[in-house]
């Protein structure tokens, strides 16, 4: 596995997010297309966990049904422009996509709905 790919897959090997204030000033820079993107992360199903990702389709047409009707090719580009910038990752040939610690502390800033971080309880000590 190339550090690349591991990154993707990793979060400790991810840079953290820069802090919040330079977040909340980027957002607001932002273009629309990528604004509708990562806010339907947050918005186009069930509460996700940190790093989940989403399919392509799934937020194609959650923008669909918000009204806000791109064409596939500036949806696949603007896809693609948020991967190469480190704020997605793109998985299975660009089926699905995972915000990566700085998209996803982008997404809680766009949102004010952060995505839960993952969490499980330890497994009890074993009794042989």
């Amino acid at each position: 596995m190339t550090p690349e790919v591991a990154k993707q897959f990793n979060w400790a090997l991810q840079p953290p997010p820069p802090p919040e204030d330079k977040l909340r000033a980027y957002a607001q820079q932002l273009p629309d297309i990528y604004r509708d993107i990562l806010i339907a992360f947050q918005t186009s199903g069930p509460p996700r966990t940190e790093g989940d990702p989403v399919a392509f389709g799934t937020i194609e047409n959650h923008l669909i049904n918000e009204g806000r009707e791109y064409a596939d090719a500036e949806l696949a580009l603007a896809f693609d422009n948020l991967a190469k910038d480190g704020i997605l990752s793109k998985r299975d040939f660009g089926i699905w996509y995972a915000p990566t610690r700085v998209g996803e502390a982008l997404i809680g800033v766009l949102t004010e709905r952060p995505a839960k971080p993952v969490s499980v309880p330890a497994l009890p000590a074993k009794l042989w």
